[in-house]
């Protein structure tokens, strides 16, 4: 009888209350019909869950299990009811206080005398002691691990070789750089001691430091590092004793120092190279402390003074300058330290009391010490007065030389206005009888006078040919120098500018009819009239293309005419409207060398005995100052042999000013 309920006979269970087992037990053993109600329940159950047996049988067990526990414990019941033996399981229960305890259950069939199974006994040890031991061996596992995660990181992170063995000599640990650098693979290292990797030469320092490692306690050698492949790079080496296991031991690390030992030769080299520049300067080089008291000195500071190097260090700057400049030495020190380009110059007073004067160049070194470089300039000065004293002389001589060219411009001034004044006489003189003996050679050859023979008219035609060039040579010489005595009047009155265009192609007309040359004019319709002087503008016309004409023997020669909306004269007035007359022609050209001379007087391209064209070499030059007179500018550009072309600018109406 169980809580009043009548059960059939329970040999099994019975033996099992009886057993001092089952009621001695610190596990809690449940027994269970084959629906899950407890039908019995020993103390190891009430001690360990907190309910009593009088709480428990006749109820489910299912509250005590955690929901997602009671599908695996189910699955478990379900094996020992097909006959299957039953494994220990983990699980969980939740305690009458709300607690939630890990178990091992083991659960066992319950049978009748019969052998038919009439119930489940389970047995459940409370193992969360057990688990939270396991959980924290697991952290600490985990958390060593980490730490050796870490540390090997550390390790094989570090730049250079890290290396760590016993007194023995037998390597324990190292990092993969030691292999990398090295080309030793980690099991040739395993063999290998720290004197495999330096030469016989380096053995007794190696093995002097790490003993001194093991006595002392640390240590530190610079070495070259040997490779596998016989390369050799320094290394800078420490070395510290530890203890692992009870056993001394030596940890260190090499850096690769390689870089630093070529800075180290580099800082040699130009420290060599320094003293040497410093000693063999050829200016005075001197160093001297803040105070202005010298601790060195090159060989050509100390021949500048007249003292000896050991002499001269110690000295202070004002017992070598001058007495009148020893109060400036202070403001000098001062300038020296705020500027970086102190310059200025000192009278010195060498050991034999002779001054002499100086330029010095200052400046602060990073280690406070003043660098002054000394130049003699006795030299210089000297140089300097004497080239003041032929400055002096030669502003004397200057100012009498420009006295004298005044009087002698003067005087050719008025010597050219006399010849330009005799020309223009003798000119006017010269065309009077020139005119007769043209008028009267024309009267013979017209037979008016009587008849001549062919003779005759040959000669009196040479004659009034030569009349004729005579009276153009005049006329050219009379022109200049009136231009060049001012005699010439420009006047300024409106007319048609195709008309006198038109009377300038017709008057050379016969000369190119001639020499068989084409003769072209182009003109817009509407060119218009201007204000000039247009006998001045014509004879300009007239002589450029009888020039042209002149030069050409074959092809043509055109006069192009148009306006320019703005053109700004040389003498840079406001720009104004324009004439551009362009005279062009496919004669011989002008060199490049005879562009220069081209407008000058009496200057001809053509000249020689043996030359073709005849001429004064006027016609340019009367050109040029015409073109200038009417406010204008003339132009030429030509190839040689291709012809030449010739550009005039008038403006339409000439400037009062001329």
């Amino acid at each position: 009888m169980v809580n009043g309920t009548s059960l059939p006979e329970l040999t099994e269970a019975t033996l099992i209350r009886r057993a001092a087992l089952f009621e001695d037990s610190h596990d809690a053993i449940v027994a269970e019909d084959l629906e899950g109600t407890v039908i019995d329940w020993n103390q190891g159950a009430t001690e360990i869950l907190g309910y009593s047996a009088g709480e428990m049988i006749g109820r489910s067990m299912e509250s005590l299990i955690p929901i997602d526990q009671r599908e695996m414990e189910a699955a478990a019941g379900e094996r020992i009811r097909q006959g299957q033996r039953g494994e220990p399981i983990e699980s969980r229960r939740q305690t009458r206080d709300g607690r939630i305890l890990s178990v091992s259950v083991t659960a066992s069939p319950i049978r009748d005398r019969a052998g038919n199974l009439i119930g489940i006994a389970k047995i459940a040890r409370d193992i969360t002691a057990q688990k939270q031991r396991e959980s924290e061996l697991s952290r600490l596992a985990e958390a060593a691990g980490e730490e050796r995660r870490f540390s090997n990181t550390m390790i094989e992170s570090m730049p250079g070789i890290l290396y760590f063995y016993d007194e023995k000599g037998r390597f324990l640990r190292w990092n993969k750089n030691f292999e990398t650098l090295t080309g030793y693979t980690g099991a040739e290292i395993a063999e290998l001691s720290p004197g495999d990797f330096f030469s016989k030469a380096d053995q007794s320092s190696l093995r002097a430091r790490i003993a001194e490692v093991f006595d002392q306690g640390d240590s530190y050698i610079e070495l070259p590092l040997r490779a596998k492949d016989g390369t050799v790079k320094p290394y800078f080496f420490t070395g510290k004793r530890v203890e692992f296991n009870g056993t001394p031991c030596l940890v260190g690390m090499g850096i690769d120092i390689t870089e630093r030992k070529q800075a180290e030769q580099q800082l040699r080299t130009s420290e060599d190279r320094y003293r040497t520049l410093f000693e063999y300067a050829p200016d005075g080089i001197v160093i001297a402390d803040a105070g202005a008291r010298y601790v060195d000195a090159n060989s050509s500071a100390c021949r500048m003074l007249g003292y000896a190097r050991t002499e001269l260090i110690g000295l202070h700057s004002s017992q070598i300058v001058v007495p009148e400049e020893i109060s400036h030495i202070p403001t000098a020190l001062n300038e020296i330290q705020t500027h970086a380009d102190y310059h200025r110059e000192w009278h010195f007073r060498r050991k034999d009391g002779s001054i002499f004067p100086a330029e010095v160049i200052a400046t602060v070194m990073p280690d406070g010490k003043i660098l002054a470089m000394i130049r003699d300039i006795t030299e210089r000065k000297q140089s300097e007065q004497a080239l003041r004293r032929m400055n002096e002389n030669l502003e004397q001589e200057v100012a009498t030389r420009t006295r004298d060219l005044q009087s002698a411009l003067i005087r050719a001034e008025a010597a050219d206005q006399l010849k330009s004044a005799f020309l223009a006489t003798m000119s006017h003189e010269l065309r009077t009888p020139l005119n007769s003996i043209i008028g009267f050679t024309g009267i013979l050859l017209q037979g008016l006078a009587g008849p001549l023979n062919a003779e005759q008219s040959k000669q009196l035609g040479m004659v009034k040919r030569s009349a004729r060039h005579l009276l153009e040579l005049i006329n050219d010489v009379l022109d200049l120098s009136k231009i060049e005595a001012g005699q010439l009047e420009v006047r300024a009155e409106s007319f048609d500018l195709s008309e006198s265009l038109q009377l300038v192609m017709e008057g050379v007309k016969p000369l190119a009819e001639k020499k068989n040359l084409q003769l072209v004019l182009t003109s817009p319709p509407d060119v218009g009239r201007m204000i000039s002087d247009r006998r001045r503008v014509e004879q300009l016309l007239l002589n450029l293309v009888n020039n042209a004409i002149k030069f050409t023997e074959h092809g043509r020669v055109t006069l192009t005419a148009d306006r320019l909306p703005a053109y700004v004269s040389p003498a840079g007035s406001a720009p104004v409207p324009a004439l551009r007359l362009r005279v062009t022609d496919t004669g011989i050209g002008i060199k490049p060398d005879d562009l220069t001379t081209l407008f000058q007087p009496f200057r001809q391209l053509d000249t020689g005995i043996a030359r073709q064209h005849e001429g004064t070499g006027l016609g340019l030059a009367i050109c040029r100052r015409l073109t200038a007179l009417l406010g204008g500018e003339i132009s030429v550009a030509s190839e040689w042999a291709k012809g030449s072309e010739f550009s005039v600018i008038l403006p339409f109406e000439k400037p009062t000013s001329q």
